[in-house]
């Protein structure tokens, strides 16, 4: 039983379990997001024309954060009290990473300047980008050795891997689908109800997790769901709206851009029939 608990009997050490349960799981977390971003790509390059992304720079990139990712993985282990050193070189290999991402969003952002905005999938890429690029702004906050031990195990962590993985990565899976029922289907991409469910979806969990950042600060820890006094009324209203938000926008979608996507699939239907 003592060796469960993580004392030195037996052997056991928590410390090293952590290095060995890190080296694989962060990583994983790229094996998890890279594919959205190959998905993101190819679709800002389809809509664009291919005139504004550079596939090289972008496949360098992605390349490069998939193996940067294999180094980085004790920056999840600062208040293990690790070595200063050790501290350092992973919070500068961590920040290292915000090169090519940042590549990656100038690259994704130039792409859409050339994209009508009365696409549908034109409403799922920004959100997709808005998300991850707040997602990994937070990210580069935690990689600093000093906010993360202010943050480590609060909320505020929480919030930045829902940003990343959660939102991001489900975005892209969902951009997926959609390019599969237009391309089988022949579904119409400028329909503006289902551009307007498409971005009340993403302000929907946007206020969830937005909310998670600012008890994060406060130092409210994770896994307690009580939130400081100073933040109940912010919960309060999260707990609310999101559900609201969320009903608000199935019901929108099923009344009105249903309606739209079959009509564009059978065009000699009206509007308002099904």
């Amino acid at each position: 039983m003592a060796s469960l608990l993580g004392t030195s009997v037996d052997g056991a050490d928590p410390v090293i379990f952590q290095h060995l349960f890190w080296f694989f799981g962060h990583p994983e977390v790229y094996v998890i997001i890279l594919p959205a971003f190959a998905i993101i790509s190819e679709k800002i390059r389809e809509l664009s024309g291919g005139k504004s992304l550079s596939h090289p720079g972008m496949a360098l990139a992605i390349w490069s954060i998939g193996l940067v990712g294999y180094f980085v993985w004790a920056h999840h282990m600062f208040t293990t009290g690790m070595a200063d050193l050790s501290r350092v070189y992973f919070s500068a290999a961590t920040a290292i990473i915000g090169i090519p991402t940042a590549i990656k969003i100038f690259s994704w952002s130039l792409g859409l300047s050339e994209i009508s905005v009365r696409n549908f999938e034109f409403a799922i890429v920004l959100g997709f980008v808005l998300c991850f690029v707040f997602g990994g702004i937070t990210g580069l906050l935690l990689a600093n050795q000093a906010i993360d031990l202010a943050y480590h195990d609060t909320y505020f962590v929480v919030g930045h891997f829902h940003f990343v993985l959660s939102i991001a990565a489900a975005i892209g899976a969902f951009l997926l689908f959609v390019n599969f029922i237009t391309s089988v289907n022949f579904v119409s991409t400028e329909s503006s109800s289902v551009i307007f469910t498409v971005m009340l979806g993403i302000l929907a969990v946007n206020v969830l997790f937005l909310v998670l950042h600012f008890v994060g600060t406060e130092g409210h820890p994770r896994r307690v769901f009580l939130s400081p006094e100073i933040f109940s009324g912010l919960q309060n209203f999260a707990n609310i709206a999101v559900p609201l938000l969320i009903l608000t926008v199935q019901m929108w979608f099923f009344r009105y851009g249903g309606v739209e996507l079959i009509a564009s699939v059978h065009p000699h239907k009206e509007k308002g029939s099904l």
